[in-house]
């Protein structure tokens, strides 16, 4: 299959995939902004936002991977936390704008918690 058709192709899942989406501000399909992401070292960045019909600082974002979302299931671990003796059962989740989300449960005290914020923090910012 040559460029173009990859392209054309392309082109037409993003179309499809815009036609039966259930809202507007929908997330891309990570398989379709991987394979926008392929056609780089082909076809120039106007020549991909003008076909699939997205904007520059998207094809950007996925190219330079800013939205690449930590593997699901990356445990981190927590210290122990014996001087903090008020814990208690507790489930707390987080979820973020690009769709990760996270819990933690069981009896947790305050240092868990606060060490516990400070990694997720690091992580998410890109800091580890």
């Amino acid at each position: 299959m040559s460029n173009k058709d990859n392209l054309q192709t392309l082109a037409t899942a993003f179309e499809q995939w815009r036609n039966t989406r259930t809202h507007r501000a929908a997330k891309t399909p990570k398989p379709l902004r991987q394979q926008a992401v392929k056609l780089l070292p082909h076809y120039s960045i106007s020549q991909i936002i003008q076909r699939l019909k997205l904007n520059h600082a998207q094809l950007k974002n996925w190219a330079d991977g800013s939205n690449k979302i930590p593997p699901p299931n990356q445990f981190v671990t927590l210290p122990e936390a014996s001087e903090d003796l008020s814990a208690c059962a507790l489930t707390l989740e987080w979820q973020f704008p690009d769709g990760a989300q996270c819990r933690l449960s069981g009896d947790l005290s305050k240092t868990v918690i606060n060490a516990f914020m400070q990694t997720l923090i690091s992580h998410r910012s890109g800091q580890s």
